[in-house]
């Protein structure tokens, strides 16, 4: 009969209570039917994660759920898994009651039954503090005990009287010892300190740069019957919101992003290249308009220094230009809006046409290894040229679907694939591993990505072991 306890214990969500044993080999995990292990959870993937054992431990493999597979409220992608940690997969809070592929039994003290005097452990030392009353600290004296010089009697005085005086004296003495020594440490410790104070350098003042970067940006074109409006702000902690508003084409779009930190850095590199020129505009260019109204507006503070500067109805200055190109590339690439000044017609035809590639793409997902990653691409191109036109064709809601399905499916493959290059470097099997890590790049060619990095660092480390 198995006695072994269970790996894990749901304590929250639709199957409360359930208990779960991670075979030897692993299993994988969500609510589709074909997992090794499948839980009743709607809120999770349809293939979640990976349990498996290395080194004799419990590890987790998120396998790119959607909602992302949590440890101790923390995302994960391959950790190792430890006596009491709390994973959350959908709705399911899953405790972890024993972490490792054996039975490990705490080591007990043994007992030691008729030891002998010289094995037995040593009596505590016991430190007498000069207390008279205590009896531990009191040893009797011997009855042929030789008297001493103190204990003979010379007729000065009664024996009580010496006594008391050699004990007041030596109390006496105790006392004058102890304020001696801690006259000289104050006076040793006053000139150390000195010497060190005359000694130490001044401290440094560190002047740190403030390199926060923050724009307001906007762009109005009135005329014809329409008005079009352009409005970015982008705030120190990387915060961006844009605001497009098109009356003839019927579009109202909203973008609220944060932005990754080296994006951000990128983008204000750029323009501190145009920073003293720009700083060294004019307030305000403005002429007469001629046909449509044209303005723009911009405000950027580099860290201490701020510069406003509007154009209206007239060509902009150079510097200016320069600027204002660079900041609308930067929120049309980081939030999606190079389709923004595109009829809707011709959106509608390019989305019809990337649905068709993708479609076909899927088709062929096995003739060539990068070709489900290119369908999940067309797919978003779909979405994004859609997303502003209104009504949307039927094929719009099931471009969205197919690409969430499809893009589980690809990183399903990809860390089936990952499982197997590792496990057959730790085997020896270097040939193949190094052709499943190039099928992963292949396969899955986005070099931003976790997966695709990860397997460049790992075709390196064979690279390195090499003789």
């Amino acid at each position: 009969m198995d006695t072994k306890a269970p790996h894990l214990l749901i304590e929250e969500g639709p199957e409360k209570g359930r208990e779960i044993t991670i075979p030897v080999n692993g299993a994988r995990i969500g609510r589709a039917e074909e997992n090794d292990i499948r839980i009743g959870d709607a809120a999770m993937s349809r293939f979640q994660c990976r349990m498996y054992f290395r080194d004799d431990f419990l590890h987790i493999m998120d396998l790119g759920s959607t909602n992302e597979s949590l440890v101790n409220n923390k995302p994960v992608s391959d950790v190792a898994l430890r006596f009491g940690d709390k994973i959350l997969i959908g709705e399911s809070l899953i405790k972890v009651l024993n972490d490792g592929l054996h039975e490990k039994t705490a080591k007990q003290p043994a007992a030691t039954p008729g030891l002998n005097e010289s094995e037995a452990e040593p009596a505590p030392i016991i430190f007498n503090m000069g207390d008279e009353n205590t009896e531990a600290a009191t040893t009797p004296e011997p009855e042929n005990k030789t008297p001493s010089l103190m204990d003979v009697d010379l007729g000065l005085g009664r024996r009580e009287d010496l006594d008391e005086a050699k004990e007041r004296g030596s109390r006496n003495n105790g006392l004058s010892m102890l304020l001696v020594t801690l006259v000289t440490m104050l006076v040793v410790f006053g000139a150390g300190f000195l010497i060190i104070m005359k000694s130490a350098p001044p401290p440094k003042v560190t002047v740190v740069e403030d390199n926060s970067l923050q724009i307001h940006y906007e762009k109005v074109i009135a005329g014809d019957g329409n008005i079009f409006r352009y409005a970015l702000n982008l705030n120190p902690d990387g915060k961006v919101t844009a605001e497009v508003h098109d009356l003839l084409q019927q579009q109202s779009i909203t973008r609220d992003e944060t932005i990754a930190k080296d994006q951000l850095v990128s983008l204000r590199k750029q323009l501190v290249g145009n920073k003293d020129s720009f700083i060294s505009l004019q307030g305000e260019y403005e002429g007469l308009p001629v046909g449509a109204h044209e303005s723009y507006r911009i405000t950027i503070i580099f860290g201490k220094d701020a510069k406003t500067v509007r154009v209206a109805n007239q060509l902009e200055p150079d510097a200016f230009k320069q600027v204002r190109e660079k900041i609308e590339a930067f929120a049309n690439n980081e939030l999606g809006l190079n389709n923004i000044h595109i009829p809707p017609e011709k959106l509608r035809a390019l989305a019809a046409e990337s649905w068709e590639n993708a479609q076909q793409l899927y088709i062929e997902r096995d003739v060539k290894n990068g070709n489900l990653w290119e369908a999940t691409q067309k797919l978003k191109d779909v979405i994004a040229l859609l997303e502003t036109i209104e009504p949307k064709p039927e094929y719009y809601q099931e471009a969205v679907v197919l690409r969430q399905e499809w893009l589980e499916g690809l990183m399903l493959h990809i860390r089936n694939m990952e499982f197997e290059a590792i496990r057959y470097h730790t085997l020896g099997e270097i040939r193949k591993s190094i052709e499943l890590n190039r099928r992963i790049i292949a396969t899955f060619p986005d070099k931003t990505h976790t997966e695709y990095k990860e397997a460049v660092n790992r075709l390196n480390q064979i690279d390195q072991e090499r003789p």
